[in-house]
């Protein structure tokens, strides 16, 4: 009988590391097909993740083309003690700051209803086309979130769970924006690029229009007060300026960002990666199985010794 052992003067005894493999062959087949099946059967238990993106790009400010004869009157309505209040909503990186917003996205959800969805969904039937919602969550035959108290999740958990699955990047070499949404349906997520470029683009619009009210306000009013003939001539091209900046941004349905190539639902998911996860499922029972056998040789040796 072999009386070696494993490990001898704080060394491996490779011959004999090789011969407990050899040994421990069935327990190492074993285990490493156990682990392949496990973790074959929770890969298909991830629900695929489908990403629609759509790249956008600042569009051409009206009120930018009229921005140096405004500052030259403004200028001139300063010289006569008269203050002009400006601003320019029209902005990408306020527009970009705006779409990562809670303020923005709190709005997005609450006004396209979509709060059910996004907290409730846990996959997708491609077949029906339908979300599939989890009844932990949300009890589809009486109409009811069955969480805590049957409230539904507060605006604050949505924004945070919404913020998870949304990206916005800008490439700062073009200035271009990408935009876009990792969830389970192809078809939701796209949906949702088309709202969140929409409303992006309403909100910026009635902002500016709104400065521009309040600065169209302000100028009838100096013009009433003034008996200077040149500050009212002054004062009434800048009023009409202004009047024009709101013609211009009601008109204007790409008001902040112009599609440039729009959103699709893709046929192709983008997690999870069953590949990956399975042979690094298959290396992981692999070494556990060998780190089994070494263990049952040492606690052979130690039982005999």
């Amino acid at each position: 009988m072999d009386d070696k052992k494993l490990f001898e003067n704080d060394e491996i005894n490779l011959y004999e590391l090789f011969k407990t493999f050899w040994d421990s062959k069935w327990l190492i087949s074993s285990i490493t097909i156990a682990s392949c099946i496990f973790i074959v059967l929770y890969s298909l238990s991830i629900p695929n993740i489908y990403r629609s993106s759509a790249l956008v790009m600042p569009a051409q400010s009206q009120g930018s083309s009229m921005s140096g004869s405004l500052s030259s009157l403004g200028g001139l309505a300063s010289m006569a003690g008269i203050s002009i209040p400006s601003g320019n909503s029209n902005n990408k990186e306020e527009a970009i700051a705006v779409l990562t917003s809670h303020q923005f996205l709190e709005d997005f959800i609450v006004n396209n209803d979509i709060l059910l969805p996004l907290m409730a969904s846990k996959g997708w039937d491609a077949k029906k086309n339908e979300l599939i919602l989890n009844p932990k969550i949300y009890d589809t035959k009486n109409k009811k979130w069955a969480g805590k108290a049957n409230a539904a999740p507060s605006i604050q958990e949505a924004v945070r769970s919404f913020r998870q699955i949304y990206i916005v990047s800008e490439n700062k070499k073009n200035g271009f924006v990408t935009i876009s949404i990792d969830f389970y349906s192809p078809y939701v997520s796209k949906e949702w690029i088309d709202l969140i470029i929409e409303n992006i683009n309403e909100t910026m619009r009635v902002q500016a229009v709104s400065i521009a009210t309040s600065s169209l306000n302000y100028l009838n009013e100096q013009i009433s007060k003034t008996n200077i003939s040149e500050i009212k001539i002054v004062l009434s091209e800048l009023a009409k300026s202004e009047t024009q900046k709101i013609m211009l941004s009601k008109s204007s349905p790409e008001y902040v960002f112009k599609t440039i190539d729009k959103a699709f639902a893709p046929e192709i998911k983008i997690s999870p990666r069953r590949s990956v996860i399975c042979i690094i499922g298959a290396l992981v029972g692999f070494s556990l199985s060998l780190i089994i056998s070494i263990l049952l040789r040492l606690r052979k040796e130690k039982h005999n010794s």
